[in-house]
């Protein structure tokens, strides 16, 4: 077995005494000194020996004799007899330090294992030095104490594992992990952490150095102020996602999570930073978006082929129909007049339908007129007063997406105020705020919980966030039962070209 000793290597004064210190005389200690040293070292456990270093025999306390397995003390004791307790493999590492501390250092302290007269094999630590006579004389005794540390090595063996399997189980976890401290020092990488940024341990030695390689300038300064408040919270953190840029110039989307480790030897707080790479999800998510914009823009071209053709095919056969019947009948007749009344609510309907379909005024002169066209007929059908206030003036033209998804977002609003609020009356306000365009609607309705609806049963408000975000914004909606209902959507005002430009879904680039 390895021996573990340390020797301070200093020569002792002459004069320099043992733990009781005799004066320069060369008296004794006193019997309340001899007292008091046989207190101390009986509670802290350990056993007391003193070495004559001319004869190698040595007088010890019962716990030192306890110590190497024997319940009574022995008639006597040697160092040579110490010695057959040290295991061999131990035994000559532990004579050369005594030999070292008689010739130079003055002090033996050590830790071996033993084979006590039982049969067991403990750890054993030990410290003795040197007694020197007041006359300048070689030293001629030893004085020592010695314990039993077997259960502090187990338990320090134990730590050591278990420190070992940690770090093991960070270097070889499936995924980026990190551990650094409150000054900045990166303690530890994982495999796959260095595996997906192409980036070697040596590179990245500091925190400030990975920022430097894996973000954009823009977002150094943000990033050190985000992990500098891992180290002052003291609890675990889920950070958010980030865009990191790897060795070869990709750029990856990292979730990280973070959790401190307390602190080490140096008293510095250590953190432990773990990342899931969704750049994968993302993808797919940006695709889908993708997808989901170019069949949303199929559906409104669509709609807008089949509201021209209700109102331009359709629209001139019943209104041949109605010419039609006007000259086979008697102008007086019942029968006339019941005829043109049914065409004309048959016209009435077809217009109605045309325009839920894909009203012209939208794409004609602008997002206004439509909502104001929108405001009206909704009022006309369902008795429910709109107050309508835009910012937006006649011919003001934003991004076709823009303008749809607006457009759309509030139909449906207005559509869920009939169905479920129960109000007489309906706010419509819109304005611009720097390059957004804010729509808000809002009635003093019944309300409900947003909470407790399942957006993914009730299709109105999933398709309303749908829209929003595929035209680059957000819809909030707030509510409460008995409080009416709040809907907040946000989108970017930028111009009318921007779709063109490949801004937003239908460019493909969200």
């Amino acid at each position: 077995m390895a021996l573990s000793r340390s020797a301070r290597r200093r020569r002792a004064p002459a004069g320099a005494v043992g733990p009781t210190d005799p004066d320069a005389s060369g008296d004794g200690p006193t019997l309340d000194d001899d007292e008091r040293l046989r207190f101390v070292t009986e509670a802290a456990g350990l056993g007391r020996w003193d070495l004559d270093l001319v004869n190698g025999a040595a007088s010890r306390s019962p716990r030192h004799d306890a110590i190497f397995g024997y319940p009574e003390p022995l008639a006597d004791w040697t160092y040579e007899m110490f010695l057959d307790h040290v295991l061999p493999g131990d035994r000559a590492a532990v004579d050369d330090a005594f030999r070292q501390a008689v010739e130079d250092t003055g002090e033996w302290d050590f830790e071996c294992q033993i084979r006590r007269a039982d049969g067991a094999v403990r750890w054993i630590w030990a410290r003795g030095r040197l007694w020197r006579t007041g006359d300048g004389g070689p030293p001629s005794r030893m004085l020592g104490v010695v314990a039993d540390v077997t259960e502090r090595r187990a338990g320090q063996a134990a730590l050591h594992e278990s420190e070992r399997l940690f770090h093991r189980a960070l270097a070889d976890a499936p995924f980026p992990v990190f551990v650094h401290a409150d000054d900045g020092e990166v303690l530890q990488l994982s495999r796959a952490f260095t595996e997906i940024t192409g980036y070697a341990p040596a590179e990245v030695p500091t925190v400030d150095a990975w920022v430097e390689r894996a973000y954009d300038p823009d977002r150094r300064e943000a990033v050190r102020a985000d992990v500098r408040r891992l180290h002052e919270v003291g609890a675990r953190v889920d950070e958010g996602e980030y865009a990191v840029r790897t060795a070869d110039g990709e750029t990856r989307v990292w979730a990280f999570r973070s959790a401190p480790l307390g602190r080490d030897a140096r008293g510095r707080s250590l953190v432990v930073s773990m990342a899931a790479d969704v750049t994968a999800r993302h993808r797919a998510e940006r695709e889908l978006r993708r997808v989901s914009g170019l069949l949303l823009q199929a559906e409104e071209h669509e709609r807008r082929r089949l509201a021209r053709e209700l109102h331009d095919e359709l629209g001139g056969l019943l209104t041949s129909l109605q010419i039609a019947i006007g000259a086979a009948l008697p102008a007086d007749s019942a029968a006339l007049a019941r005829a043109r009344s049914l065409v004309h609510t048959t016209i009435g309907a077809v217009r109605d339908l045309s325009l839920d379909l894909r009203p012209t005024l939208l794409d004609d002169l602008g997002l206004a007129p439509a909502l104001r066209q929108l405001a009206g007929r909704f009022s006309a059908r369902t008795g429910i007063a709109v107050d309508l206030r835009s910012e937006l003036a006649d011919g003001e033209r934003l991004a076709p997406e823009v303008e749809t998804a607006a457009y759309r977002v509030v139909q449906e609003a207005l559509t869920n105020a009939a169905r479920h609020a129960g109000a007489d009356r309906v706010q419509v306000l819109s304005h611009r705020d720097p390059g957004r365009l804010v729509v808000h609607v809002a009635d003093e309705g019944a309300g409900f919980d947003p909470a407790a609806v399942d957006e993914a049963v009730s299709g109105g408000l999933a398709g309303m966030r749908e829209r929003a975000g595929l035209a680059g914004g957000t819809l909030e909606v707030t509510s409460e039962p008995g409080a009416g209902t709040r809907v907040t959507l946000s989108l970017p005002a930028g111009p009318a070209d921007a779709a063109r430009a490949g801004i937003g879904p239908a460019g493909g680039a969200s």
